[in-house]
């Protein structure tokens, strides 16, 4: 395994770019994979278009897709709360396991984030102990997974996004298909929430208020 070659869950949302920005504190962008699981879910070409453009202006992150080890079907993006089904959640924890250890890297990042809930912290950290602990039956050494977002209130999670400057323009938090935000659905809905919490205004909303 790589030093320091890291796979980023991310299904193009917010979440997952606020976590490769941070990653790109330290590490090189030929270091950083974003991983993108098939989930089958109505959002999931958008998800894919809009990780393509972050991965190009980050400064050429490597992009894979991976499957699920079995087809479940998605309630949430797999970067935002801890509200999946557990059997989901073990499923692409395992899933990213698998792409991370055939890409050599050393650790994957789950961006989840979800503030001071702690039941759903207490529910994902038992996720990622029991996933790794079943990879580790069958290879002795294997990605470690990390959340370092995890206990991040909205306001925190969006002061660090603010001082990463990172291109909120980029990140895709609807769950229809598109080619705009709907702007209603709980994807959209969780993005609003966001940017109110730092009374600033989302640049793919403005965007579509005032078209070029």
């Amino acid at each position: 395994m790589s030093a320091d070659c890291t796979v980023i869950l991310s299904r193009g949302g917010l979440p997952g770019l606020v976590a490769a920005a941070c990653c790109l504190q330290d590490i090189s962008a030929r270091s950083l994979i974003y991983l993108q699981l098939d989930e089958r879910c109505r959002s999931g070409s958008a998800g894919l278009a809009h990780l393509e453009q972050q991965a190009r202006h980050l400064g050429g992150v490597r992009l894979l897709q991976g499957a699920l080890t079995q087809p479940v079907a998605a309630e949430r993006p797999a970067e935002t709360s801890g509200e999946s089904l557990p059997l989901r959640r073990g499923m692409m924890l395992i899933s990213a396991l698998s792409v991370a250890s055939s890409a050599g890297a050393v650790r994957v990042i789950w961006p989840c984030q979800c503030g001071d809930h702690l039941e759903t912290i207490a529910a994902l950290t038992e996720s990622v102990t029991l996933a790794s602990h079943l990879a580790q039956m069958e290879q002795e050494v294997v990605p470690a997974i990390e959340t370092p977002l995890l206990e991040l209130n909205d306001r925190q999670f969006m002061e660090l996004a603010m001082h990463l400057e990172v291109p909120w323009q980029l990140a895709w938090s609807c769950e229809q298909e598109g080619p705009v935000p709907c702007r209603v659905c709980r994807g959209c809905r969780r993005r609003q929430q966001l940017f109110a919490e730092v009374r600033l205004r989302d640049p793919a909303i403005e965007r579509l208020r005032c078209p070029a």
